[in-house]
């Protein structure tokens, strides 16, 4: 485990990073990986190594529900009695996705309203990946973002960043000029923004580019992630960021050449996973392809907010064309 500055530690847990603030009024848990014995066996050897066990943390703070990074949460609090916070947002999906049977019959008519034939896709990832976390603890604590924790000498801002998740939250140390970046600021990867029936925001990639300037604006000299590595240079990024969804509005565009057309043709017809050189749909795996489906919604709705392209309902089907 990695001392970043003085009592704030990076704790490695396979493809996911979690990281720890500590002070002499308690210890903070940033994230948790997923809901295995192994991950929790991790967890306390990394706490080992500068002297504490889970019984030492106070609070555990959630970026977003998503299962590898609120999967632990409940046995990290069954062997601590630690507060469990995160958005009021994230709170009411974790809610909702108790249901798994209405989620995926809401998903199947997503799927089937935007042009995808029958069995293509399988069943959304958030509505399978619920079977893993939904009988975990509610969240004793919910923010808005704002908000501040203090963490012994550490006072951390509570920062909303929809887009990824309607509730995604970061945590800045404005002293320490750090961001706890989640999942919405990464290194070399985009994180998936995607338009889906059960998350609740209308427009999500209007919500994380706006989400980027906020951040754009803030003093960071080093962002945490939870994936990846850690990474300066956080305006580049935010600038990296924006020309790609930029680039990808305008293959949605050019794509659009004239004729009406489904997102699921659409996404068909794109090119993904550019920073790891281009992947063509049908190379993509069943998951990635409705990843990829979902992504292509974020920006066909973003593109109908501005007026670009128009949407219209044809016997049950939804479809798109240049406005």
């Amino acid at each position: 485990m990695e001392e970043i500055r003085p009592g704030i530690y990076h704790l490695p847990l396979g493809w996911t990073s979690d990281y720890l603030v500590t002070g002499d009024d308690g210890n903070l848990l940033i994230d948790t990986a997923w809901e295995s014995g192994s991950m929790l066996a991790a967890i306390r050897q990394h706490l080992g190594e500068v002297g504490l066990d889970l019984k030492d943390i106070t609070q555990v703070f959630i970026t977003h529900s998503h299962p590898d990074h609120y999967g632990l949460a409940g046995s990290v609090k069954r062997a601590s009695g630690a507060s469990i916070a995160m958005h009021r947002l994230e709170a009411d999906l974790l809610v909702r996705y108790r249901d798994k049977r209405a989620c995926s019959a809401r998903f199947e008519k997503w799927l089937s309203l935007n042009g995808v034939p029958e069995r293509t896709l399988p069943p959304h990832p958030s509505a399978t990946a619920t079977q893993s976390i939904s009988n975990q603890v509610s969240p004793d604590i919910v923010y808005e973002g704002g908000e501040s924790i203090s963490i012994g000498s550490h006072r951390l801002q509570v920062v909303w960043t929809p887009g990824h998740m309607p509730g995604h939250i970061c945590l800045y140390d404005l002293a320490e000029k750090l961001l706890f970046s989640g999942d919405f600021l990464l290194p070399t990867i985009t994180t998936n923004i995607s338009l889906s029936p059960l998350e609740g925001r209308p427009n999500p990639l209007d919500d994380f580019l706006d989400s980027l300037e906020r951040v754009k604006a803030l003093d960071i000299e080093l962002v945490l992630p939870a994936h990846e590595h850690a990474f300066t240079g956080v305006r580049q990024r935010v600038t990296e960021l924006l020309a790609h969804h930029d680039r990808r509005n305008g293959e949605i565009l050019s794509i659009l050449d004239g004729s009406a057309r489904t997102a699921y043709d659409i996404a068909t017809k794109m090119t993904w996973a550019r920073d790891m050189g281009g992947i063509p749909w049908g190379l993509l795996s069943p998951w990635d392809q409705t990843m990829a489906l979902l992504e292509a919604l974020a920006h066909l709705e973003s593109l109908n907010v501005a007026g670009k392209v128009s949407k219209f309902t044809n016997n049950g089907t939804i479809y798109f064309r240049l406005a």
